[in-house]
Parts: C-alpha cells; structure tokens; sequence
C-alpha cells in the first residue's frame, strides 16, 4: 500500500510557503518604495536608497558570496528532498521479530509476506475485486491498512465482518498476537457514468 505524507508535514511545508511569499512581497516593497501607498502601519520600511543590512566590515569580506551560494544550494537540496518526501511511496516496515532468544531460536517475518497474504484473502471475499495492504507496527502490535475495490452490490456490514474474522485473524494467527489498529478505506465502484465513490471505516 502507498502511504502518504500526513497532514502535518503539509501544512508545514505550507506555512513554510507562505512564509516566503510574504518575505518576497516584503522585499517588492522595498526594491520599489511603495511603502508610500500603504496603509500606515508604523513599520519603519526602509527606502530603496537604504541598506536593509547593518552596516559593517563583515560585508567586505571576499568569503561572503560563497558562503551565501553554498547556504542557498543547502537550503534548495533540503527543499528539494522535502519535495519529495511528499510524493506517496511504497511503505514496508522492518520484519516482524517472532522469537528471538538463545533458548527458541530466531524467527522473523517479512512484512511482505504478511501482505501478500492479506490482499490475496482480501480478494477472496465476495464482491472484492481489487485490493492493497501495509502491515506494520510491532509483532505483539501490528497494525493493517487495507484498501479495497469492490462492486457496488457488495454487502458491506458483511465484507468487513469478513475481513475482521479472515483476514485480520489470519495475521493475528501468523503473528500469535492481536492486531491492534484495522483502518478500511473501500472504493465502491458503481460502474455508471459516476465516478467511484470511497467510504474510510
């Protein structure tokens, strides 16, 4: 299943955004000295004839260009990367540690395995036609995150009796633990001029 960035990191980078549109809108103020046609504020803008910088010797020094290219390349890198970060991508979590002792042996499990089983079940049920999962979290905890297509007849009270008493037992089964969080997201496909409508349980 691919998971996206959460609503926090957006409205970060958002804020972020927003930030510097305003810090440009600031600096456009300055560069043409429309200070004058503002609202009285009681903010001292500085004129275009004025230094926006103290003054010092600091601005003379022959390492200052450098230094800010080099901090402007950081700066669009981080953003870049942070870009990015945003993009919804494939999760798979650690292996599920079983046993791990001198005495039982080690045994783990690769998430992989366990979801390539539950959307193989989650398939199975009726009037399920597509399906996508994440199993993450700690094998005394795990959690699962399934997204399903099904057909818009489906019976849906009964598809998620179905998945809760198959599927989510099957891993609490492989994993000798119960699951502690289920989320659902179902698209119900209405096959019509609509577009599919989604329900999150």
């Amino acid at each position: 299943m691919r998971r996206a960035p959460t609503r926090l990191n957006r409205f970060a980078l958002a804020l972020i955004g927003l930030s510097m549109i305003l810090v440009s809108l600031v600096g456009v103020v300055i560069a043409f000295n429309l200070s004058s046609q503002l609202p009285d504020l009681g903010l001292p803008w500085p004129g275009s004839d004025q230094a926006v910088l103290p003054e010092g010797e600091w601005r003379a020094e022959p390492w200052l260009p450098g230094a800010l290219a080099a901090l402007g390349v950081v700066v669009a890198v981080l953003g870049l990367m942070w870009l990015i970060a945003q993009l919804p991508h494939p999760h798979s979590g650690p292996p599920f540690r079983l046993h791990d002792s001198a005495e039982r042996g080690l045994t783990r499990v690769a998430p992989e395995v366990l979801v390539a089983a539950v959307e193989e079940q989650a398939r199975a049920l009726p009037g399920v036609h597509g399906a996508s999962a994440a199993v993450y979290g700690m094998a005394a905890r795990p959690e699962i995150a399934l997204r399903l297509s099904v057909v818009d007849s489906v019976d849906l009270a009964r598809t998620l009796a179905q998945v809760e008493n198959e599927v989510v037992a099957g891993v609490s089964t492989a994993l000798d633990s119960q699951v502690e969080q289920l989320s659902v997201v179902i698209d119900v496909d209405r096959r019509s001029n609509r577009s599919a409508s989604e329900i999150t349980l």
